[in-house]
């Protein structure tokens, strides 16, 4: 499957430094949601800029939002990624660890996305200069710094945190009956055993997207209508039009994937 990446991480305060987003290459995201018909199988083409919030307290959240300036506030951090030129920027009011995750994300994308050819700017108050400051803004395509909003009078992370984990959904796409059935799973906290080899499963996280789990003894039927269900949802829901789709294969998950299941826990990259 070719496409875009776009990924939604939940990095445990104690091992992040380890597990950081290691992002295998199995997964790859199919761009333009509804519109697009999965036609689209380009990794991140020039000129498609993406913009992501990097937000979190215990648990710290990469999520693809709309490109401009609204989108953005001065408490997080968000990286811009225009194909050749990625950027960091900072939020004043932003974290360390929200500032280190988003770094190491913005190289994750240069590497994967771009073979390593794309380059990454930090932008942040008293590193940056104004005419950095102004390319960025140039290059998300609206607003100033004066545009940006300012950081939440009051720490909304974990709110955010809990928020995200109530839209979490799991579903079964199965023909075991005889007839194709869609049928609801559970809800966060999610089991690494409600995936089962002979089916395909749909993961609707809402804002980070939706992931489309492939078994290994799943159908045809099952592989295809899982990929139809997923797209279904987007339209029935009325997702935003850049909101992704994955497919994600048994045995080749990524931690992106792995860490909307409780009990899926992965041995260090780093050893």
């Amino acid at each position: 499957m070719g496409g875009q990446l776009n990924f939604s991480l939940m990095i445990p305060l104690i091992s992040f430094l380890k597990i950081l987003l290691y992002l295998p290459s199995c997964i790859r995201y199919l761009p333009g949601g509804v519109k697009s018909g999965f036609h689209h199988t380009d990794i991140n083409p020039e000129g498609n800029k993406k913009l992501y919030q990097v937000k979190g307290k215990k648990n710290i959240r990469v999520t693809q939002v709309p490109v401009k300036v609204t989108s953005m506030n001065n408490g997080d951090c968000f990286i811009l990624d225009s194909g050749s030129e990625i950027y960091v920027y900072c939020g004043e009011k932003s974290k360390r660890t929200e500032r280190l995750t988003a770094t190491q994300a913005a190289n994750q994308i240069r590497d994967q996305d771009h073979n390593g050819r794309g380059h990454v700017t930090k932008i942040e108050s008293g590193e940056s200069s104004p005419e950095e400051f102004e390319k960025f803004f140039e290059v998300l395509g609206s607003g100033s710094l004066k545009e940006v909003a300012p950081a939440p009078a009051v720490d909304d992370d974990e709110a955010f945190e809990k928020k995200q984990d109530d839209n979490i959904v799991l579903y079964k796409v199965s023909d075991a009956s005889g007839s194709l059935k869609v049928e609801k799973v559970g809800q966060k906290p999610l089991k690494k055993s409600s995936l089962v080899t002979d089916d395909c499963f749909i993961l609707d996280t809402v804002t980070s997207g939706i992931y489309v789990w492939i078994g290994k003894k799943g159908t045809s039927t099952e592989k295809a209508e899982a990929m139809k269900n997923a797209q279904k949802f987007l339209k029935d829901n009325k997702y935003p039009d850049w909101t992704q789709i994955a497919r994600v294969v048994e045995g080749g998950e990524p931690i992106a994937f792995k860490q909307y299941f409780s009990d899926w826990r992965e041995a260090s990259p780093l050893g």
